[in-house]
């Protein structure tokens, strides 16, 4: 039979015919050659196989969670809380002497938190520049803990960013010995100061009542915030080496409202 003898439907079939035959030849070769190849051959086309067939086959669809190690630098978390925190923490000055005190923002800005040392009594202000300079009435000094808060008195023309005094976070968890802690003060001519040292007690019955030993805690910074790695408030430094919870803050705030 000649091929112009056949009609559609068989041209067909015998199409389908010669492309089955082909591939059960292509396979017989395939099959025998792999088993003839080299290992590593063998293992290389295995591999290629095996990654077809599973973009070829719906398989199960799985999450593969993969843990990455990555180094923290503890002197780099330092330097962003200095950052963050440090806007906060001010000069007071005496407008009857020379006498100046550490001092830090709070509550939105609508108070400035110190320690023993500034009273009812004298009379106080912060200096942004030497002529632009702010007010300060006094509002409460808490015997308990020895806080003391001023509340600042803008001119009455002073803009809103004129009166933000970037008031600082507090944190919300309790401290613990053996966190590092930073201590933050200010010099008379308003330069900062810092140092970074352990917490080594908390003592005290309640949060409200706990005093913090921290080696970060010198003369120049009384008065100043004590922060966390975070550049949140976790307590008010008192003396050398001392300091108050920031719950006793949160307590003596609380009062006034």
């Amino acid at each position: 039979m000649k091929m112009d003898d056949l009609n559609h439907g068989q041209i067909v079939l015998l199409t389908i015919l010669v492309s089955f035959v082909t591939s059960i030849a292509t396979g017989i070769v395939t099959v025998s050659l792999m088993q003839e190849a080299p290992t590593t051959v063998t293992q290389t086309i295995n591999r290629v196989v095996e990654r077809t067939v599973e973009k070829i086959i719906p398989g199960e669809t799985k999450t593969v969670v993969q843990e990455v190690s990555k180094v923290i630098n503890v002197d780099d978390l330092v330097v962003e809380a200095v950052k963050k925190a440090s806007p906060s923490v001010l000069t007071i000055y005496s407008t009857q002497g020379t006498s100046t005190k550490v001092g830090f923002v709070v509550s939105s800005g609508a108070y400035v938190a110190t320690v023993d040392g500034v009273s009812a009594a004298g009379s106080y202000e912060l200096r942004r520049t030497e002529k632009e300079k702010i007010g300060l009435k006094f509002v409460k000094n808490d015997e308990e803990s020895g806080i003391s808060l001023y509340a600042p008195l803008f001119p009455a023309h002073a803009s809103a960013a004129e009166k933000n005094l970037n008031p600082i976070d507090f944190a919300d968890s309790e401290t613990a010995p053996g966190q590092t802690s930073i201590a933050l003060g200010a010099t008379a001519n308003g330069d900062k100061t810092l140092s970074v040292g352990i917490i080594t007690s908390v003592t005290g019955a309640t949060s409200t009542m706990q005093k913090i030993s921290s080696q970060a805690i010198s003369a120049q910074v009384v008065g100043g915030p004590l922060i966390d790695i975070h550049g949140k408030l976790i307590g008010i430094n008192t003396a050398e080496g001392k300091a108050v919870s920031v719950f006793a803050l949160k307590r003596v705030l609380d009062s006034i409202k």
